[in-house]
């Protein structure tokens, strides 16, 4: 069909669970028994690219665009999305299925840019802090829900109490915060209230979607969203197709779509055969090997971060020497070229990138050195290293499967057991986010996750995973839980960023996870369409137009 044309949206250098909408099943799974560059090769089928081991990957050019193509409808993109979203509430859940279609519906008070996460004007022109536990936001005049209702301090008031109500389930406690309340000054302004101090709750504002206030006593609200978004729901139905139509009443102005049309495509091949054939204008999840074979290949700098939890509290890994042991035994250079074809950065021995506050520039990962690694082992004067290591094999996130197979046997080389538990999502879930207080349950010695900080805060990351009593946490340092609270609340910006550089530090040379990758964001369009992936994965449709 031509060549294809790449290109790279976003240059950024190195860099919901998380967010991310990759999923799908591959064929010639590899076996986790293989050895560790064999395995990764195996993963990678014939279409990865041959890049050296010893030196980090770079991005991708650009090439001329040769292919033709069509989409359906004059006026309607169809966008394929990994899987079924959770549901469609925009304050109950966390799920890059989901937030791709209400992200169009909804809107938070605040926007975030494209290519850099930062926060600027929307629902809200402005805001400021007026004290300690005080933010006070100027709301935009003439807006509207899409049922007429007018958008005022009112409706942000009840957004704030409907999220933040304890009887209320959500996954999106960690964007909340200490966040506890809201009070109407007049029409178009509004205080948001704290517990305690919080510099990042701009940040916050720019994540919780505002919902009219009858969300709080409808039932039927969170399968018939209302917002004040550029589109519309038309129907939904799971399994199948949701249509979103334009809001005719968009204070936006008018988008150039009219209508969209999101529907589950969760097999990488019948995602690549729609948007060879046209059927499909979009697909997310892109495979690196797949690129060259659609109209236009996209891919940006993103937020994914693939790691290896480690449980410090009890079993192997309380021995500080068998976690730098693991890291050591994991050649992550030769897993982003051979498996993801290049397309992503070392992850600097964080769970974050550049562009979130907190990351600390001075950090690298753990070297490939498993002759290191098997001394280490050796060293530790055990008769056998068993270890447990949970795992998601629904392929939630892009090569997830082929990832933890590939750990497995570079941590096999150097002498660990690995026994493997890989499960449903939902099952992996209840393991990595228990729902009784994680700090009391036994955790599995190695629990793997992709972790995305779309808030662009390293206090998230540190609230999530590294305070003990974090929700996907298997640590056992109180100081560090200290340091993190501190952190939390500092509200001079300069002492701030430094406390959390040092909390990245610590967790670093503590090894306290296995540090990997941080993987780019692909995608695949027809030719025909206009749009610019932004950093954080939002698919927002009112951005798009045809060519």
């Amino acid at each position: 069909m031509g060549s294809t044309e790449i290109r790279s949206a976003i240059p950024l250098g190195a860099g919901r669970p998380d967010r991310s909408t990759s999923s799908g099943s591959r064929t010639g799974r590899v076996l986790a028994g293989l050895a560790p560059l064999a395995l990764v090769l195996a993963s990678c089928g014939s279409g990865g690219s041959s890049v050296s081991s010893t030196v980090a990957p770079t991005g991708r050019g650009a090439g001329p665009i040769h292919a033709t193509t069509h989409h359906t409808g004059a006026d309607v993109v169809n966008i394929a999305i990994a899987d079924d979203p959770s549901g469609l509430d925009p304050q109950a859940f966390e799920d890059g299925n989901a937030l791709a279609i209400y992200d169009n519906i909804s809107e938070p008070l605040l926007s975030r840019t494209a290519a850099d996460n930062k926060v600027g004007p929307l629902l809200a022109l402005s805001w400021n802090q007026t004290n300690p536990s005080t933010w006070e936001f100027k709301l935009r005049s003439g807006v509207t829900f899409s049922d007429g209702v007018p958008f005022n301090a009112d409706a942000v008031v009840a957004s704030i109490k409907r999220i933040t109500n304890p009887k209320f389930a959500t996954e999106q406690s960690d964007w909340v915060g200490d966040i506890n309340g809201a009070s109407k000054v007049d029409d178009l302004t509004v205080d948001i209230t704290t517990s305690a101090p919080d510099p990042t709750v701009p940040k916050r504002m720019s994540l919780i979607m505002m919902v009219p206030p009858s969300a709080l006593t409808n039932p039927d609200f969170p399968n018939h969203p209302i917002g004040t978004g550029p589109y519309t729901l038309v129907s939904s139905q799971k399994g199948g197709k949701t249509i979103l139509q334009a809001n005719p009443t968009y204070w936006g102005g008018k988008p150039a779509i009219a209508e969209a049309i999101f529907q589950p495509v969760s097999e990488p091949t019948v995602r690549l055969a729609g948007i060879k054939t046209g059927e499909l204008n979009l697909v997310t999840g892109l495979l690196p090997e797949q690129l060259s074979q659609v109209p236009v290949a996209v891919h940006a700098a993103g937020l994914e971060f693939p790691t290896v939890i480690l449980d410090t509290r009890g079993g192997p890994f309380a021995d500080k020497n068998l976690r730098l042991a693991a890291n050591y035994a994991i050649d992550n250079v030769a897993i982003l070229n051979k498996l993801y074809s290049g397309f992503g950065h070392l992850a600097n021995c964080q769970l974050m990138g550049p562009a979130a506050f907190g990351y600390n520039p001075t950090l690298q990962n753990y070297p490939y050195d498993p002759a290191k690694a098997k001394q280490l082992v050796k060293d530790a004067h055990a008769p056998t290293l068993n270890v447990l290591f949970a795992g998601d094999a629904s392929n939630r996130w892009l090569k997830d499967v082929e990832l933890e197979q590939a750990i497995t046997g570079y941590l096999t080389a150097v002498g660990f057991t690995v026994k493997t538990s890989f499960t449903d999502f939902a099952t992996y879930l209840g393991v990595i986010f228990p729902p009784k207080n994680n700090a009391t349950i036994a955790r599995p010695d190695m629990i793997f996750v992709s972790h995305d900080n779309v808030f662009g805060d390293a206090d998230v990351t540190a609230s999530t995973y590294f305070e003990t009593t974090g929700g996907g946490a298997s640590t056992s340092n109180t100081a560090l839980d200290t340091q993190i609270d501190a952190a939390r609340h500092e509200l001079d910006v300069s002492k701030r960023q430094q406390m959390y550089q040092d909390i990245n530090k610590s967790v670093c040379d503590d090894a306290d996870f296995i540090f990997m990758s941080n993987l780019d964001n692909t995608w695949g369009m027809t030719s025909d369409l206009n749009w610019t992936p932004r950093y954080d994965a939002e698919i927002l449709v009112n951005t798009m137009s045809w060519g």
